[in-house]
Formats: structure tokens, C-alpha cells, sequence
């Protein structure tokens, strides 16, 4: 099998955030990891308003890229097709690039006077879209949005097809397994993790949508992972990959009045990451050689545009713009705590939520905007909190992605 990862790399540290002071974020500052996986043939979409503490459409910020070989100082311009839009940038590598790995710099400017904001750099691994051989066991555990079908079908007409569309057929979890199995190589088995009672059955998904909780083990009721992994479909009780996303559960009171919510949010971030290692431990205990990708969340759509039908008793549109930016300094202590495998060789980040579209990756329908305007129609979002069959496809390529580039190491370490 082609080599896939450069041993120079590791050697190699960039700086991955430009850090404002305190724990507040900068306007316009840029929060991603310093790594960013793609598979060769597949996608990458990264959006100004979810890589950055900006909102849609703000003029008052503009971004500059460029793609460069890993010194920084010979330009790609023709193996990779980057394309600069003005919601972000989209570039699709071929098979001929698998193996390489490229800088990415980005760099965020103030419009009026041209001040640099956030100037960071990203390293770009090109993989191949098919996994090793043999057996891959994957528990996926995450937020409502890593198995829940509530996204539906995009492009419906009229307010009543589009409710009927609500249940959806999609997910991260099964979009990921459609990609994985139509792939080639490795055979991936699924499992996903409960944390209520919610839903008893969990079954090749990922969890029922509730907070992690601690500080006792997550296992521990179920005899210790392990014992549940054998008693969820993985009868070998072996564990290759487990992928976790923390979410907007994990930081919001639903059902609560969620006016001056920003600070009691803000607060809960150190107990998040708290989670996420000891997390990290439980799972490093039981499979020491097991890879945990830690999945960055999307962004919510709520800010470009505030006409939703259900925001998941979240409301109004304000209390959603204060929700995400709280998303995004919760990503930038992720970031700080776990990338490059500060934490833990084990944890690799994958950019995947980022992946996903604000604006056209979450479910909408057309409305007309009055009864009195029968020519003036609006895209209506049905809610800003789960993506569309759009958006979990997006965030699945992202993270096929990472996994297919961790998977081509383990494989080639073999």
C-alpha cells in the first residue's frame, strides 16, 4: 500500500489558533485544528461563518487563502482545485494527490482598513477513499445530531411537504456507514452509545441525544465498555475507532428561559472538557491502541437567518446567536486541550462539523413571504439545530475522511 503519512510531520508544529485574550473570542478570529483530513474524489467545503467568529454575510470581514507545499513557500495551483467563493472555500482532491499533504494558510482581514484579525495555518492530508483490510469495530457517541433523522429532504415547496419531510431518512452515523461500506477495504461494524432511557434500543447508531454525564464512569452501569461493547453487536469486545461529538446539549438548560443564558453557558466549558478526558481515559484504559476522533460540531444556521419553525425550545433567534458563539469558544478549548495529541496520543481532531453548509445544509422549505404577495417566497428553515440530508452528508465526508487517513496509518503500521 502507498505510503500515506509523512514521518517529518509530527516534527512540525504550527500555530493553530491566534489566541485573543481571556476566554472570550476576537471577532472575525479563525477556530480550527491543525489538521484537516480529505479524502481523494470527496468534497471539503469550509465556511467563513462556521471555521470563524464571524457572522454570515458580515462584509465588514474578508478572508484570504492560500495552498502551499509544507515549507510555505512554493504555491499549488494546479494538483488541487481550491476554489475561493464568498461564503468559503470548497476543494475536491484527486487520486493522483493521495499522500501528500499540503498548508493551508487563512488568513482574516477588517475590510476598512485591512487589519490582519487571525492569520493561521492548517495542514492538508490528501488520503485514499478506501480503508485497510480486514475488520473495523467504530462506536460513535455524540449529540442528537450524530444519529437522529430529523433533517429530511431539501428543495420542497410548500409548508405541508416540508413537515412531512421532518422524520428524514438520514444521520451522521448512517450516512458515514453508507460511505464506509460503499467504499472498499476494511468492514466497519457500528455501535452506538445510550445515555438515558430515553431510547432503550441503540442499535448501529450513535446516542439518543442527551449530555454526557460524569463524573462516574459512562460504562460503568453496563459492566464497563467492554462488557457493553460485546453486549451491543461487537461480540469480539474489540474497539478500533470511537468517534465523540459534544454538542449544543451539552451546554444548554432546554426548556429553560435561555434570555442571559451566554454566561452560564460559558461556564459549563470547563466541565465539558473535564468530561471529554476523563472520557478519553475510560476509553484509553479498556483499548489503548484505540483511535478517538474527536468531531467538532457544526454550526447552527441560526444567525444568517432567524426564520426557523422549531429551534428546539430554544428561542428567539437571540438567545441562538449567543448559543453559538459559546459553540465556538467550547471548539476552541477542545482545540487547545486536545489537538496534536496534547492530551493524548490516542485523540485526533476531525474538522467534519465545519464541513457542513449554515445555509444550505439544514432542512428548509419555500413559503410564500404574504398571502398578499403571491410572487414573494422566502426559504423558511424548519429549524437551525439539525442539519438536512445536505448537511449529515457533509459532516459525514468529513469525518470518512478522517477516519479512511487514520485508518491508512494503522494499516501501513501493520
Amino acid at each position: 500500500m502507498r505510503r500515506i503519512f509523512a514521518t517529518t510531520i509530527s516534527a512540525i508544529i504550527y500555530s493553530v489558533v491566534a489566541l485573543a485574550g481571556g476566554r472570550d473570542l476576537k471577532y472575525g478570529q479563525i477556530i480550527i485544528p491543525a489538521d484537516i483530513h480529505i479524502a481523494a474524489g470527496v468534497e471539503c467545503n469550509l465556511w467563513w461563518s462556521s471555521i470563524a467568529n464571524v457572522d454570515e454575510g458580515d462584509n465588514s470581514i474578508y478572508f484570504e487563502t492560500l495552498l502551499t507545499d509544507l515549507s510555505g513557500t512554493s504555491q499549488i495551483g494546479t494538483k488541487v482545485r481550491l476554489m475561493n467563493m464568498d461564503r468559503g472555500i470548497r476543494f475536491t482532491p484527486s487520486e493522483s494527490e493521495i499522500g501528500e499533504t499540503y498548508l493551508l494558510r487563512i488568513v482574516s482581514r477588517r475590510t476598512a482598513d485591512r487589519k490582519v484579525i487571525s492569520d493561521v495555518k492548517t495542514r492538508v492530508h490528501i488520503c485514499s477513499p478506501k480503508a485497510g483490510e480486514g475488520n473495523r469495530n467504530i462506536l460513535m457517541m455524540g449529540d442528537s445530531r450524530t444519529w437522529q433523522s430529523f433533517g429530511g429532504k431539501d428543495g420542497v415547496s410548500s409548508h405541508a411537504e416540508r413537515c412531512a419531510e421532518k422524520a428524514g431518512n438520514k444521520a451522521i452515523t448512517t450516512e458515514l456507514k453508507r460511505l464506509l461500506d460503499s467504499s472498499g477495504g476494511a468492514a466497519f461494524t457500528f455501535c452506538g452509545h445510550q445515555v438515558s432511557k430515553r431510547d432503550p434500543e441503540v442499535r448501529n447508531c450513535a446516542d439518543n441525544g442527551q449530555t454526557f454525564k460524569y463524573p462516574s464512569k459512562m460504562f460503568a452501569g453496563a459492566g464497563g465498555l467492554k462488557a457493553y461493547l460485546s453486549a451491543n453487536g461487537m461480540k469480539d469486545g474489540s474497539l478500533d475507532y470511537a468517534t465523540i461529538m459534544f454538542g449544543i446539549n451539552d451546554l444548554s438548560d432546554w426548556g429553560k428561559n435561555q434570555f442571559g443564558q451566554y454566561e452560564l453557558s460559558k461556564a459549563k466549558i470547563k466541565g465539558i472538557v473535564a468530561d471529554a478526558k476523563a472520557l478519553v481515559d475510560e476509553i484509553v484504559a479498556s483499548y489503548p491502541e484505540a483511535r478517538i476522533v474527536l468531531v467538532l460540531e457544526p454550526t447552527t444556521c441560526a444567525m444568517q437567518d432567524g426564520w426557523a419553525m422549531w429551534v428546539g425550545n430554544i428561542t428567539p433567534r437571540t438567545s441562538m446567536e449567543e448559543m453559538e458563539k459559546v459553540s465556538k469558544l467550547l471548539r476552541k478549548e477542545l482545540i487547545e486541550t486536545f489537538d496534536e495529541g496534547r492530551y493524548s496520543h490516542n485523540v485526533t481532531l476531525s474538522s467534519a462539523g465545519l464541513w457542513c453548509d449554515r445555509k444550505y445544509g439544514f432542512p428548509f422549505y419555500v413559503e410564500k413571504v404574504s398571502l398578499r404577495q403571491e410572487t414573494a417566497t422566502k426559504e423558511v428553515f424548519i429549524e437551525c439545530v439539525h442539519p438536512s440530508d445536505v448537511g449529515y452528508g457533509q459532516i459525514a465526508d468529513g469525518l470518512f475522511s478522517t477516519i479512511n487517513y487514520l485508518d491508512s496509518l494503522s494499516y501501513e503500521k501493520n
